[in-house]
Parts: C-alpha cells; sequence; structure tokens
C-alpha cells in the first residue's frame, strides 16, 4: 500500500530522533532475532533508544542496541530496495535495489504529548556471543532474549515493532550457496575421479548438463566441441553439439551449434560416460596403444555438410582426472539454506590436462569437377575436459550469465 501523501513542519523542539535495530544471530541453521522484555510493564519491544546531539542515526542505533541488549554488535549490509540515491548515480527519486546495503529499512513515527518520535530502523549482527551486564542506563529494566521467528513475532507488544521484525527477516538472507571449497581442507582438495564420475546422469528437472573439451593446437587456434543436455521442468530435454574453431591471428571463427536427435546414453556397447545421436558420437576408451596416454575419448561429428570432425581426446597417465573433494560429495556445490537437503547443486569433474590429435574437414565432398570443395585439415594439441551439471533453475545460481 502506498504511503498517503504528508507534508509536516516540525520546529526541534517538536520532535526527536530515535534509532533502533533487529539485531540477529544465527545458530544450527535458524534465524534468532532479540528481544527486549520489560517485567514492570509485560511489554516485548525492539531495542532503540533517542539520539544523541552531534550522533550520526545509524551510530545511535548501533550504540542504544548495546546499551539495552547488552550485545556488542555492527550494522549488517543487505540487498534491499531504497530511494537512497547511489554516489554518482544521475537516477532521480525512484527505488532501486542496492547490495551491500546498511541504509534504515523502516522508519516509525508516533506522536504524542505534541511530540513527534522519528525511529529509524537498521538490522544489526552479534559481533561477540558474551553478553555483558551492566550497559543499561539507571532507569532501564530490559531483559534480552532471542527468539525465532516466529515466536519472536507473537511476542513483539506492538504492531510497529511486528512490522519492522518481520522485514528484517524478509531481507536477512541465510547462508543459500554452499561452495565445494569450503567444505574440505587444504589437504582435501583434490580427490581422483572414479569411473561414475564422468558417467552422463541426464538429470530431469531443471539441470544443464555438459562436456566439454577445450583444446589449443599447435599450430595457436583454439578449438572447443561441447555436448549440452538440457532439460527444463516438463519439457522433453533438448541436446546441443557445439564446435568452435578460432584463429587469433586472423580472428577467423569457424561456429557450428546444432540442436541433435535421438542422443543416446550409453550406447550399445559402451558405459554412461559414452554418448551418441543421429549426428555425433562420443566414445570413451579405456586403453589405447598409447603407454603414455591410457584412456581417451574418440569424437566424430557431422556439424553441417560443410564441417565434420573426427578427434581424439587423451589423458596423460601423469596428470589424474580431478575433483575438489575427498568423499561422495567431492565436487559438489550445493544451493540452499540447508546443503543436507539442497534445492540444488552444481558439479564440476576435470580432466586437467589432454591430448587432442585428429582431423577437420572443411567444405563440400565431391571431385572439384563436380563442385567439391572439401579439403581435410590436420590438428594436434592440448588442452582440457571439464564435465559439469547445474542441477537448478540458472537464476538461483547467478544473477546474470555473460557468454
Amino acid at each position: 500500500m502506498a504511503a498517503p501523501d504528508l507534508r509536516l513542519s516540525l520546529l526541534s523542539s517538536e520532535f526527536v530522533i530515535s534509532a533502533g535495530s533487529v539485531l540477529f544471530k544465527i545458530a544450527d541453521g535458524q534465524i534468532f532475532a532479540c528481544l527486549l522484555h520489560q517485567p514492570a510493564k509485560d511489554e516485548w519491544v525492539l531495542p532503540k533508544g533517542r539520539k544523541d546531539a552531534g550522533e550520526s542515526v545509524d551510530i545511535a542505533a548501533v550504540r542504544e542496541t548495546y546499551e539495552e541488549t547488552g550485545y556488542n554488535c555492527e550494522l549488517f549490509p543487505v540487498t534491499m530496495p531504497t530511494r537512497a540515491p547511489v554516489p554518482g548515480s544521475l537516477l532521480g527519486n525512484v527505488t532501486r535495489t542496492v547490495i551491500d546495503c546498511t541504509e534504515p529499512i523502516a522508519i516509525t513515527i508516533r506522536s504524542t504529548g505534541g511530540v513527534t518520535k522519528l525511529t529509524f530502523w537498521y538490522i544489526t549482527r552479534l559481533k561477540e556471543i558474551v553478553k555483558r551486564e551492566g550497559t543499561q542506563m539507571e532507569n532501564e529494566a530490559f531483559q534480552s532474549y532471542f527468539w525465532p521467528k516466529d515466536e519472536a513475532l507473537k511476542k513483539l507488544t506492538f504492531e510497529d515493532d511486528r512490522n519492522v521484525l518481520a522485514r528484517a527477516f524478509e531481507l536477512i538472507l541465510l547462508p543459500n550457496l554452499h561452495p565445494v571449497s569450503s567444505a574440505y581442507g587444504p589437504a582435501e582438495l583434490f580427490s581422483p575421479l572414479v569411473p561414475t564420475d564422468l558417467e552422463w546422469t541426464c538429470a530431469g528437472g531443471f539441470a544443464t548438463e555438459t562436456q566439454t573439451f577445450y583444446q589449443i593446437l599447435d599450430d595457436g587456434r583454439f578449438m572447443m566441441c561441447q555436448i549440452i543436455h538440457s532439460s527444463t521442468g516438463l519439457w522433453y530435454p533438448t541436446v546441443q553439439f557445439t564446435f568452435k574453431l578460432y584463429n587469433p591471428s586472423t580472428k577467423e571463427t569457424i561456429w557450428r551449434s546444432t540442436t541433435v536427435n535421438n542422443f543416446v546414453t550409453p550406447p550399445p556397447g559402451q558405459d554412461k560416460r559414452s554418448c551418441k545421436s543421429d549426428s555425433f558420437s562420443v566414445v570413451y576408451r579405456p586403453t589405447s596403444s598409447d603407454a603414455t596416454h591410457s584412456e581417451n575419448y574418440m569424437i566424430t561429428a557431422k556439424l553441417s555438410d560443410d564441417i565434420s570432425i573426427l578427434l581424439t581426446v587423451s589423458r596423460p597417465n601423469d596428470a589424474s582426472g580431478v575433483k575438489i573433494g575427498k568423499s561422495p560429495h567431492g565436487g559438489f556445490t550445493y544451493f540452499g539454506t540447508n546443503k543436507d537437503k539442497a534445492d540444488g547443486y552444481v558439479v564440476h569433474r576435470f580432466w586437467p590436462q589432454t591430448k587432442v590429435t585428429g582431423h577437420l574437414t572443411l567444405g563440400t565432398p565431391g571431385s572439384a569437377a563436380s563442385g567439391g570443395t572439401a579439403h581435410i585439415e590436420e590438428f594436434r594439441g592440448h588442452g582440457m575436459l571439464v564435465h559439469a551439471i547445474q542441477g537448478m533453475r540458472p537464476n538461483l545460481v547467478a544473477s546474470r550469465w555473460n557468454f
């Protein structure tokens, strides 16, 4: 509901500026807010108090919260809509969303006895868990307690305080991304792959799975082959094969991306590290005649009438495939407030070093007399393989994408 139009002039003797905060802590994956109980009146309120002369409003909010609760605290930055302009912005008086904002989240206005009280509300968090005694003024007799959201909202005596607290809980976000790098110590970061790590999962729901072969050829060109398996809710999954060959010297780019039909994994006689469609096949081979590069992938693809490829991507024996983390959950970053019941995930597995050999056929087949223009380019190079799964909606794992 929009605020009513209001024009009001008050002299300095007719108003008082107060500041308060919603002080919170996180424990056992849950947010708790600090409330004050005043036994003499049996009232439950949020910490607040008058701003001192010469004191800034935000400093007053932190000071009053500390004095009344006994907990040392600091402003907590949140992502929030505000009309406070960003320095240097040319936008007018409009609402914008600001990241890491410590502006007031609300103002309450009360007029009693001819004096108007304006209270600016902030969000604060604990700096230390120890509660200090003797911080209150002589005429104050508050008891401070932390309560979870629902109980805190029920206990508060005044509706204004309940509105402020509800808004604070909307803005305080529990950590909802649990990166794989934070789950393991330095000695556990790198773990060798097991055979199932490179298998296609073809997950349903909202999931995108990719197998990407990045290569730098000996002549300096960059080559990429990527298979993308995309599931979007109730729709039947789509599969694309994307090929790019870029020459940094001439700036010439060859790019093909085609949606394929009849994708299958595993193909007959293979395991799920292999896949095929009407226009390409990727076959995992655990052994080879090269004693220094035992396992490899053979990739064949007809990308269009004028481009086809045949290449072998091999992993050196002394450069094992890796993932982050030494457990069945290695490689997984989880999305959601509870990673044990995650709303989504992202996982990556790598061959950090590869060797590539093969050839690229460019042009239309046939003899020159019949108009054929095909020629074959042999190539060698080195690179890496990344098998990745994005098991969530794309807007949840990143605020924006730059391809």
